[in-house]
């Protein structure tokens, strides 16, 4: 098994012709042995994405000179494959069991240290294994620490569609419209996270069983934010139902 990790690892960070042809192949493997045997820790997964960034300055630096990919003959092939790994893993995080979902969580400083526009790569796949608004919270706490304002604002946009979509989001997929409003709440009002929850309670709005005159005070309050973008886009949206409560076909945004 440590020969296998190592050949793993060695073709995962061979830029070569044989490494770009076997490379996903072999990390595709070491996926499959972490999910399987109960004794494999994430660190093998870890010790593999370590070893490509370790190739950073021998490949992307040095090729391209100042590491921009301007001289048009690379295209920061170590950026693009650790981006590529996010994606293989978020392709089969949700079928991970309980215990290495919690592992799957120490991958955090390792990417954010790596680069930190893969930060939006990573918070999908934590948003994919979160259980509670808190989890959720603690990923938005991470990134903030790790953005500006203006960048982690449009962090949150994009988020926004992610949670949006149950299957990205299973935990949120299992409340009822009230319980989504609720969440929706708890992040407007205590956590200050409109932008990341707005079009999900837009959505939410939707719901036929959904408490209107929570809704109504929840919009209310965002069209009153001291936040101009969270202001324009509240005041621009219409409610999908009529003075009666029922909902209506079409609606504006």
């Amino acid at each position: 098994m440590k020969k296998l990790y190592e050949k793993a690892e060695e073709e995962c960070a061979q830029f070569n012709k044989e490494g770009n042809t076997l490379w996903e192949q072999a990390f595709e493997k070491m996926i499959l042995i972490y999910k399987e045997e109960k004794t494999c820790s994430f660190d093998v997964i870890i010790d593999i994405i370590t070893k490509i960034m370790s190739r950073q300055e021998d490949i992307d630096l040095n090729e391209n000179g100042n590491g921009n990919g301007n001289d048009n003959k690379h295209d920061l092939p170590v950026y693009h494959r650790i981006q590529r790994i996010l994606t293989i893993l978020d392709s089969h995080v949700k079928t991970f069991d309980k215990m290495k979902k919690v592992e799957f969580q120490s991958i955090t400083p390792v990417i954010l240290q790596f680069d930190k526009t893969l930060a939006y790569d990573l918070a999908r796949i934590l948003i994919r294994i979160a259980k509670s608004k808190e989890d959720l919270e603690d990923i938005l706490i991470n990134l903030e620490q790790n953005f500006s304002k203006n960048c982690f604002e449009n962090t949150l946009i994009e988020l926004s569609s992610v949670i949006m979509n149950w299957e990205s989001c299973p935990f949120i997929k299992q409340l009822n419209a009230n319980e989504k409003l609720e969440l929706g709440q708890w992040f407007i009002k205590e956590k200050n996270r409109t932008l990341f929850v707005f079009d999900l309670v837009k959505q939410v709005f939707h719901e036929s069983n959904v408490d209107r005159e929570e809704c109504k005070s929840l919009l209310r309050q965002m069209r009153q934010s001291d936040n101009l973008c969270i202001r324009r886009q509240a005041m621009n949206y219409t409610v999908p139902w009529a003075e009666d409560g029922t909902l209506i076909k079409k609606h504006g945004f």
